[in-house]
């Protein structure tokens, strides 16, 4: 990604690397389902366009417990879905990977490097 938006000046990498991961972590993952920032904080993180325009979630209004139990039951959802999605990518990839993949057979006495 940073490859992508660093292009002028090669030099300035160090200074626009937050903003990469920034949105590296804001954006949904194929393999997970879900974003890296809601898996580890149960919400998506707002970014300052947001706080301006005033879309704020209504779990913002909820009382601290109210809210630490909505998190935990989250959390508890996201992370059940994330084991089964990731089960199913590491199968469709043992698919893939044994489809290229040859067997060898050795005779007895036959030369092999090691």
């Amino acid at each position: 990604m940073i490859g992508r938006v660093v292009t002028d000046n090669l030099r300035e990498w160090d200074e626009i690397l937050p903003y990469v991961m920034a949105a590296y972590r804001s954006a949904i993952h194929d393999s997970t389902g879900h974003s890296p920032n809601f898996l580890m904080f149960g919400r998506d993180v707002r970014a300052p366009v947001d706080v301006v325009s005033g879309t704020l979630p209504n779990d913002e209004r909820a009382t601290p417990d109210a809210y630490a139990d909505e998190l935990y039951q989250r959390l508890l959802t996201a992370y059940q879905f994330v084991r089964e999605q990731l089960g199913l990518v590491a199968s469709r990839s043992e698919q893939n990977y044994d489809l290229r993949v040859r067997p060898i057979t050795y005779r007895e006495r036959q030369l092999v490097w090691v």
